[in-house]
Parts: C-alpha cells; sequence; structure tokens
C-alpha cells in the first residue's frame, strides 16, 4: 500500500508518478507500462517510485485515493446523502478516467480506497452501530457499504454513465439505507 505522508515533498512525488501513469496509461495498456516508462515520464528515480509505491496497482490505488480525497476535503458532505450525490458527480466529472480504469481492469481498486475512505469515519459509524446494538460488526457494515457503492460505480461506468449523477446517488442511498420494495397487490 501506498505510503501517506504529510511531507509535501513526499506526496508532490507521488502525485507526479500517479499523474505520469494516468498520462500514458491513456496510450498504452496497464499491462504493457514499466515502472521504467513511469518514472521517466514523471522525471524521478526508480528509487523514488519504489519509496513511495509498492507496485503499479498501488500508483492506481493512490491516484484515485488522491483525487477523492481532495475532492472530499473542498466539500465535506452533511450525511450520506450529499455524499454519495459529490461522489458520483465528481465521478462523473472524471468518466474519462475512469473508463480508462475499467478499460484496464483497475476500477476493482476502487473498491481498496472506497472501505480506505469509510474507515475514515470510523467514529461516525461506530456511534450509529452502537445505538443500533452492533458495534461489534463494524467490519461487515464497512464491507457491505464498500461493496454496495462500488458495485453501483461499476456498473454505472460499464453502461457508459446511463443515470444521471443524481440518479445513481439516490440509488445507492436507497440501497444503503435498506430500501424496502413493496410486494404488489394481486388482487
Amino acid at each position: 500500500m501506498f505510503k501517506h505522508s504529510q511531507n509535501q515533498l513526499v506526496t508532490q512525488s507521488q502525485q507526479r508518478i500517479s499523474q505520469a501513469m494516468m498520462k500514458l496509461l491513456a496510450t498504452e495498456p496497464f499491462a504493457e507500462l514499466t515502472v521504467t516508462q513511469i518514472c521517466q515520464e514523471a522525471e524521478v528515480g526508480r528509487r523514488t517510485f519504489y519509496r513511495n509505491f509498492d507496485d503499479k496497482m498501488d500508483v492506481i490505488a493512490f491516484y484515485l485515493y488522491d483525487e477523492m480525497q481532495r475532492e472530499r476535503k473542498a466539500n465535506r458532505p452533511a450525511d450520506l446523502s450529499e455524499a454519495m450525490q459529490k461522489a458520483f458527480v465528481f465521478i462523473y466529472h472524471h468518466q474519462e478516467t475512469f473508463k480508462l480504469l475499467d478499460l484496464n481492469d483497475l476500477l476493482p481498486q476502487l473498491q481498496r480506497i472506497i472501505k480506505n475512505l469509510i474507515q475514515n469515519h470510523i467514529n461516525e459509524l461506530e456511534n450509529k452501530l452502537h445505538a443500533m446494538g452492533i458495534e461489534d460488526k463494524i467490519a461487515y457494515y464497512v464491507n457491505f457499504t464498500a461493496n454496495t457503492i462500488y458495485s453501483n460505480i461499476e456498473l454505472w461506468v460499464g453502461s457508459d454513465f446511463k443515470e444521471s449523477p443524481d440518479e445513481i446517488a439516490q440509488l445507492t442511498v436507497n440501497f444503503l439505507s435498506g430500501l424496502r420494495v413493496a410486494k404488489p397487490n394481486c388482487n
């Protein structure tokens, strides 16, 4: 996993490397990209690469995490509905990146990032789960939430963003809120 750092120089190196990878990914398949190519594009040495990342997949994880964190800090949501709306608007505005990730089978990296973002709000979740009497099941809640969000993103990207960001956000909120579908009246 990439290293989280408060050091601005470290973060700048990570951002240069991830931006270089995304630029190269627009012209070459992920499987064919080499660390050397990425380093040359980012104008950093291999030591800098490996000081910050374990491998190329780690760079993708950082890129997604960094972009989402930046957006989240700029627009802190008030509740789940607003968080989903902002997340899906963000994805919609970066749809070329998400299509590129999907094309290279890299979208599953997003699932790991979503779990990390949810873990960042663990205190909030613990309070809610404690009120429900299930605080010892937080890992299940995090997993369910991350998988629901990821699955909707994956389908949305695969459908070429057929629904609007607001529609897919509301659908996701409904799922996460325990949407109950009434049985049709057969009378």
